[in-house]
């Protein structure tokens, strides 16, 4: 059960990952089934299937749920380093990415920011740190307000 399994992706394609990269690529999955799997595997929240994504990076490029925010959190509580490897598709930390593709801080940004507050002063995109890029973005005030409240010593620079 701790091996890579072969698996095929909706289009057929194959696939190589593990069973947590499967959960998180399926849609309307618990987060209870996360943490499970996590628990018992926790070395696949850092491992990268085929396509260089681990399992948080699934979660992220996929179309945005009601539990995105809950499977976010479970998939950081298993291993909060996964917030620190780039989305290979963008080249850049899942925060950025989460940004970019429209993420609010009540809707699971405030999870990948607290396992990884050190993100926030890195200048990725385009020379943006998170601050910047959700302001650039025009995203909610809110969410701007929080990643500002975290690293207020970008207000000075």
């Amino acid at each position: 059960i701790r091996k890579i399994v072969f698996l095929m992706d909706a289009h057929g394609k194959d696939y190589t990952g593990s069973l947590l990269h499967r959960i998180c690529t399926t849609h309307g999955q618990k987060p209870w089934l996360v943490e499970l799997f996590g628990a018992l595997m926790p070395e696949q929240a850092v491992i990268p299937d085929s396509e260089g994504c681990l399992p948080l990076h699934h979660l992220i490029l996929q179309p945005y749920s009601s539990s995105t925010k809950a499977l976010v959190g479970a998939v950081l509580q298993i291993n909060k380093q996964a917030g620190m490897h780039k989305i290979p598709k963008y080249d850049s930390y899942p925060c950025m990415v989460a940004i970019r593709l429209g993420w609010t801080w009540e809707g699971g940004l405030e999870e990948l920011v607290k396992a990884n507050p050190e993100l926030l002063d890195v200048q990725a995109d385009h020379g943006l740190c998170p601050t910047a890029l959700a302001a650039s973005m025009e995203t909610d005030l809110t969410t701007i307000f929080e990643l500002l409240r975290k690293a207020p010593h970008l207000c000075a620079t």
